[in-house]
């Protein structure tokens, strides 16, 4: 959905909200394998040729599936909602999930836990 959102017409209010938040969270997408995708397109104008942002070959390979996959214009979810809802969604769980994350990490990752009676 981000993808997509990204190689919107710049001034379109999905590509906006999308860019906006990417920049101002990377942290809610560094672990993905789509990172250094989003992080190009979110920082710069879309490219004449969106393939064009992507910085190697397993990211030009992923944007190019999503721009392939069409969506069912006749599904509940198109319907329902506009692209800007939709991407405003995704980034809400890109959110929860970093949150997941951070509180499934230990308080101070530099100590070490060492078992019961040994110090």
């Amino acid at each position: 959905m981000l993808l997509r959102a990204l190689v919107l017409p710049e001034g379109d209010p999905a590509r906006t909200l999308a860019a906006e938040q990417l920049i101002q969270h990377p942290e809610w997408y560094e672990s993905l394998p789509s990172a250094g995708l989003l992080e190009s397109l979110a920082n710069a104008p879309v490219p004449s040729n969106p393939l064009d942002a992507a910085p190697d070959e397993p990211s030009r390979v992923l944007l190019a599936r999503t721009l392939q996959e069409t969506e069912d214009p006749d599904s509940a979810s198109a319907n329902a909602q506009s692209m800007t809802e939709r991407v405003n969604n995704t980034l809400e769980t890109l959110k929860y999930r970093q949150l997941e994350r951070r509180q499934r990490e230990p308080s101070d990752p530099h100590r070490r836990s060492s078992p019961p009676g040994r110090r």
